[in-house]
């Protein structure tokens, strides 16, 4: 559909666009005719000119429409090349393998004289049928080189495999040797910290026992003490005991106690503070943790200071 308010050219331009990318008819643009000369000239032209070529290549320029040298040290490449390829062409002559420069022979190549629309697709299929044959020679020395490639590998992986089965021919009775040695040492080790092990838990257990004994030999002692204190003052020491005695030095109980469930008894409010800090109170707490039985109030009195103290 023609836009009247876009440039022709360029609504032509989108036409032929468009009719490449759909290939409803084959289309391309004139070619430009160009020349890579090459500067500087100092023995290695044609190793250049083949870099040259090469890169041309792989850029999109067909081999055909590249002409052959007039001899070995010709300093010129002529080509064709489609004109959306003349920066990257450019960028190739200022390589520092070619180190060269592009002229332009001929902007747009036509053909002079009558064409007939059979000699032109006669043409085009011979021009096809060349870049066909071209890569196909190109696919085939590919093949051939990635052939030789594998063959070479697997040669040199059988002499590696055959070279790794003679040295493991040759020092397997070693390996054996040193694995036997390394299995049996093993073993000793292992047997030695099964030993140790035990003789450490052997020893953990002596001194738990020991240091238990000692802990009952305290606590008998201290009972043993408080007994013979309480036969030296007269009070009578039993179970009950020092539960009734503590018991008939508290006062009576009144509606508003608290009870002391380490020294026994019952304290109004404003006496059970102070028997928490009082020194009595602190001297069962002493008893308690030692596992031995707390004394009433008048025992502590009785007690000597070094013992309170100890």
């Amino acid at each position: 559909m023609v836009h009247p308010t876009r440039n022709t050219k360029q609504q032509f331009l989108d036409c032929v666009k468009l009719l490449q990318k759909k290939k409803v008819l084959d289309i391309e643009r004139a070619k430009m005719q160009l020349a890579l000369v090459l500067i500087a000239n100092d023995g290695d032209c044609a190793e250049r000119r083949n870099s040259a070529i090469d890169l041309l290549m792989e850029e999109g320029v067909a081999r055909s429409d590249i002409l052959p040298p007039i001899s070995d040290d010709d300093t010129r490449i002529v080509f064709q090349s489609d004109p959306s390829l003349y920066r990257k062409v450019d960028e190739i002559s200022r390589n520092s393998s070619v180190q060269g420069r592009i002229e332009i022979i001929q902007q747009c190549v036509i053909e002079e004289g009558d064409v007939t629309l059979g000699s032109e697709l006669e043409r085009r299929a011979q021009q096809q049928q060349t870049n066909a044959n071209e890569e196909e020679e190109a696919r085939n020395k590919l093949i051939v080189s990635n052939r030789k490639d594998v063959d070479d590998d697997i040669q040199s992986l059988s002499n590696n495999f055959e070279s790794n089965l003679a040295v493991k021919a040759n020092t397997a009775p070693n390996d054996e040797d040193e694995y036997n040695s390394h299995t049996t040492k093993n073993a000793v080790n292992s047997r030695k910290a099964q030993k140790a092990a035990q003789k450490k838990s052997k020893k953990a257990k002596r001194r738990e026992k020991e240091e238990q004994a000692e802990r009952d030999q305290r606590v008998a002692a201290e009972k043993a003490r408080q007994k013979e204190r309480a036969e030296r003052l007269g009070i009578i020491d039993g179970n009950d005991g020092a539960g009734s005695n503590i018991a008939t030095d508290n006062k009576a109980d009144s509606g508003d106690t608290k009870p002391c469930n380490t020294c026994g008894g019952t304290f109004t409010s404003g006496e059970y503070r102070c028997h928490f800090r009082s020194d009595w109170h602190r001297y069962n707490v002493k008893l308690k943790m030692k596992g031995a039985a707390p004394v009433c109030e008048t025992e502590f009195l009785l007690c000597d200071s070094d013992a309170f103290f100890d």
